[in-house]
């Protein structure tokens, strides 16, 4: 069980965010396009902060793949995901519901990106997944000249 929270879960949710980021790269004009419309989205970062989520979805994911059990990554996932949840509910309070192009070309055709509740649910489950591989992975001795 603790293998399973330790490893499985955090890997599913790395699994999601390397995905976003990796559908989100072929289009990264529309993505920065969508980004454009948010208000709490300073006129002009769009074309910085597109590229800069994308890359740390991808470079995140990527790392956790390369060295499984990082409690690093793990802290850099949740803050990740804190920070895009926290951004989308903050656009929905003052605006509206955006539209975030969270996984990119892969829901192009689908309508349903835009919902809040969808977005926050699907982080609020991937940030429990990376809290358990946290929670484990701190109750594990860390040995640091083991993983040499």
């Amino acid at each position: 069980m603790i293998l399973f929270a330790a490893r499985l879960l955090p890997s599913i949710a790395m699994l999601a965010l390397g995905v976003a980021g990796l559908a989100k790269s072929p289009d990264l004009q529309s993505f920065a396009a969508s980004l454009q419309g948010w208000k709490i989205v300073p006129p002009g970062w769009e074309i910085g902060l597109a590229p800069a989520i994308v890359a740390a979805e991808v470079t995140v994911a990527v790392l956790w793949f390369l060295w499984i059990g990082s409690r690093g990554l793990l802290v850099a996932a949740l803050l990740l995901l804190l920070l895009v949840t926290g951004a989308f509910g903050a656009e929905a309070i003052i605006a509206r519901s955006p539209d975030c192009h969270c996984y990119g070309i892969l829901l192009r055709h689908e309508n349903h990106q835009s919902s809040l509740r969808t977005l926050m649910t699907r982080n609020i489950l991937l940030m429990a997944f990376l809290s358990a591989g946290l929670v484990t992975a701190c109750r594990r001795p860390h040995h640091p000249e083991a993983a040499s």
